[in-house]
């Protein structure tokens, strides 16, 4: 097996000594070798340092730092790795044995900046999954295939080189669609490819755990730009509006105040729904995991 370079697997960690063993077996099980693997423990009160701490394996390293949210701890990993390239994993999923070597492949196949795969839902022993474009390539309209589902990125689900990462850290000052913030500025500005090829596998039983309900100052719905030129963004801010009416039902006015230039894109996006589902349906018939 060709050595592209070293990946840095990035895991923040803040009390997950149930599921940090299982996360940390995934990475140990990659086809491909060579890797490392950093643990930021994000000032947990539980004992999962230790877990992580009785791996005998010299590409694992832990580190510890105050309590400063999730982005200040995949942005702390990344300054302390030493990898060509970086895959944010979050402390409760798992990557399939394939990876990183399936990741590295597309991403010299298409010479992209970013590669992407698909994701397993695990819900219990069930496994299928998630994403049903059926096509493997580069992406010609990124923001469009995030609009439409077609290519989801998630921690765990894609590759790029570090220098990337530390050129777009994840906003500390988030603390809800933190990750939705983040991929934006990534698709606008870089290339990428996707493989219909699931990576990693996102555990449904710890859905409610990792929703955060925090502070509406500290959600991108909160401070989302007023204005882009670019129409598929304007569909994705229309979408987060959405989100944010149901969530904070006592902001109504302010955000339809703030956003009112995406309150029409909101109702494209209900208009296109059943449509979405069709195409998504569609999909299903032609799509093949190999």
């Amino acid at each position: 097996m060709e050595n592209v370079g070293v990946v840095s697997v990035i895991i923040p960690m803040y009390n997950k000594e149930k599921n940090i063993a299982r996360t940390i077996d995934s990475v140990l099980a990659q086809d491909y070798p060579w890797w490392e693997l950093v643990v930021v423990d994000d000032g947990s009160s539980d004992g999962g340092a230790s877990v992580v701490e009785r791996y005998e394996d010299a590409r694992i390293r832990l580190y510890r730092k105050e309590n400063g949210g999730v982005s200040a701890a995949r942005n702390y990993g990344v300054q302390k790795s030493t990898g060509e390239y970086v895959v944010y994993l979050d402390a409760d999923d798992c990557l399939v044995p394939s990876c990183l070597s399936t990741l590295l492949s597309v991403m010299k196949k298409y010479q992209v900046d970013i590669a992407v795969g698909n994701i397993n839902l695990c819900n219990g022993e069930h496994i299928y999954p998630f994403l049903t474009y059926p096509k493997e390539g580069r992406l010609t309209k990124s923001l469009r295939s995030m609009y439409l589902m077609d290519v989801v990125l998630r921690t765990g689900n894609y590759v790029f080189r570090r220098e990337t990462a530390l050129l777009y850290p994840f906003n500390e000052a988030l603390a809800r669609y933190e990750d939705y913030e983040h991929v934006i500025r990534l698709l606008k500005d870089l290339t990428v490819a996707y493989t219909p090829r699931p990576v990693m596998t996102y555990m449904l039983d710890n859905l409610g755990l990792s929703i955060n309900h925090g502070a509406f100052e500290k959600d991108f719905i909160s401070c989302m730009p007023r204005s882009s030129a670019l129409f598929w963004e304007k569909m994705l801010y229309g979408y987060l509006l959405e989100q944010g009416l149901r969530i904070y039902p006592e902001k109504q006015d302010e955000l339809l105040s703030k956003y009112s230039r995406y309150v029409r894109y909101m109702k494209y996006g209900k208009m296109m729904a059943d449509l979405l589902k069709w195409r998504k349906s569609w999909h299903k018939r032609y799509v093949k995991y190999s």
